[in-house]
């Protein structure tokens, strides 16, 4: 067989495994999407709203990605060594992530403005602006666990073998569209790609999602517990923040320069990875399904846009 077929055939499997991963994150968009609009409707015919009803509503996501990892994630072993991830390293990498999460968050929110007209309202304000202890709970631990072990330990793990950068590249796309909401698209990309470097780095899913439940908690939490005491204290956090982003740059551009990334038993070239990944059945149900949600959310979620 020539090396041209070969590589025919691996691009048909490489297409497959994309597909299947596009597909799976679909159906659970899909299925935790349905299960928390049911709970929804379940709670408001109760004659009182409960104290947790906005955390109970999340909770499907939890029974929808986890069975997923357990159910789908490979089972054989990684191939590349493991590293160990310093407090310093751990540190330089944190600001690489709030730099992509504020960068990432000004572009969504203006991608927002300009399809709405500046009419959009990002409905993750007012979850910060009504923090519970439970939501917290949710957004710093439950919420970062579900989606590393789905993301990282299941779609990225699936398929490494076709080249880690392209699989980067393809988990990333996934993890952004599966948030199916325009304010975190970009952002949710970046995030996608770096945890999904430090998992392969590690070898593990443990120090990336410790990374994301700190990243939940400087964005989520913390501006939360600011607002309800103090204006000025949150302008003081957020000029901090903007300080730690501009150090944030140096360490991303830094992180980038330094990592290598191996072509997988099975790599192929970049180019044909990112064919087979978007050229798929299931990537473009995915992205019908991501789509149309991020436009519901929009123009159907906030009432009137005259």
């Amino acid at each position: 067989m020539s090396e041209e077929m070969m590589e025919r055939d691996l691009a048909g499997e490489a297409k497959k495994a994309y597909g299947r991963c596009a597909l799976l994150t679909a159906g659970a968009v899909i299925l935790f999407q349905t299960l928390g609009l049911l709970t929804a409707w379940a709670l408001s015919l109760l004659d009182r709203r409960p104290p947790l009803a906005s955390v109970i509503v999340q909770l499907p996501l939890l029974f929808v990605l986890i069975p997923a990892y357990f159910l789908f994630h490979p089972k054989e072993p990684e191939e590349r060594p493991k590293e160990k991830l310093s407090p310093g390293v751990f540190f330089r990498l944190l600001l690489a992530a709030l730099t992509i999460t504020y960068g990432g968050n000004l572009a969504g929110t203006m991608l927002a403005a300009m399809l709405t007209l500046g009419h959009s309202v990002n409905r993750l304000t007012d979850v910060i602006g009504e923090m519970t202890l439970p939501m917290a709970l949710y957004l710093t631990l439950l919420g970062p666990l579900a989606e590393e072990l789905f993301f990282r330990g299941t779609i990225l793990r699936r398929i490494t073998r076709y080249g880690e950068a392209p699989a980067l590249l393809v988990s990333g796309l996934l993890f952004a569209l599966y948030h199916c909401n325009v304010y975190q698209l970009f952002y949710a990309f970046g995030l996608g790609v770096l945890l999904g470097g430090i998992c392969l780095k590690t070898g593990s899913v443990w120090p990336g999602f410790l990374l994301h439940a700190v990243i939940n908690f400087v964005g989520g939490v913390v501006p939360a517990l600011l607002m309800s005491d103090s204006m000025d204290q949150l302008l003081t956090y957020a000029v901090i923040m903007m300080s730690l982003g501009g150090m944030g740059v140096y360490q991303l551009i830094r992180f980038i320069r330094s990592t290598s990334f191996e072509p997988g038993p099975e790599g192929l070239p970049v180019r044909a990875c990112m064919k087979a990944a978007v050229r798929n059945p299931g990537m473009i149900v995915m992205m019908i399904v991501s789509v149309l949600l991020m436009a519901y959310d929009l123009y159907f979620n906030v009432g009137s846009y005259s």
